[in-house]
């Protein structure tokens, strides 16, 4: 499902920057096609969860426009150097809806551009297999990252990138 894309002006170091996710970078997968236990991944921790459910489009517009900063404050951390820091629109997200004991929280993967460009240059029959099902890789660093977002409050959380790679 390709989601709408979010938009959001901030404030950094006293400019105003403008923070796209690309909406065509986005899919909403199925809960079958991510790993049955989200502590599966192969680098970082996901949540546990209880069950699954269907988020829609307006969750998930709310979703990107919270994301959009979370991932550059993120990435800010875990990359000091502004010149080696990818921008958070380079990024391509697979969102899943999953239940967190009461609460339904929309876990993220997301993957760097270049995973892509990489895979499809040696599998080019792989270029849409990121619509279908979770991209799980091992270490990678800030190419890869994981995160939780809640709907009630619309905040984002947890982001966590890969080991190192």
């Amino acid at each position: 499902m390709v989601l709408r894309s979010a938009l959001l002006t901030a404030l950094v170091l006293g400019q105003s920057v403008t923070l796209i996710l690309r909406p065509d970078w986005a899919v909403i997968l199925p809960a079958d096609y991510f790993p049955p236990n989200l502590y599966d991944w192969c680098s970082r921790q996901g949540p546990a969860r209880s069950g699954y459910w269907a988020p829609d489009r307006e969750t998930i517009g709310d979703l990107e426009v919270a994301l959009a900063p979370a991932l550059q404050r993120a990435l800010e951390q875990e990359i000091r150097d502004p010149s080696r820091r990818p921008a958070t629109n380079e990024y391509y997200r697979q969102y899943i809806g999953i239940q967190v004991g009461r609460r339904q929280v929309v876990y993220i993967n997301g993957f760097h551009k270049n995973y892509l460009e990489r895979l499809v240059t040696t599998h080019p029959q792989l270029s849409d297999a990121w619509r279908l099902r979770a991209v799980n890789v091992c270490d990678g660093g800030s190419s890869f990252f994981g995160a939780e977002y809640d709907p009630a409050t619309r905040q984002v959380a947890n982001v966590r990138f890969h080991g190192r790679g």
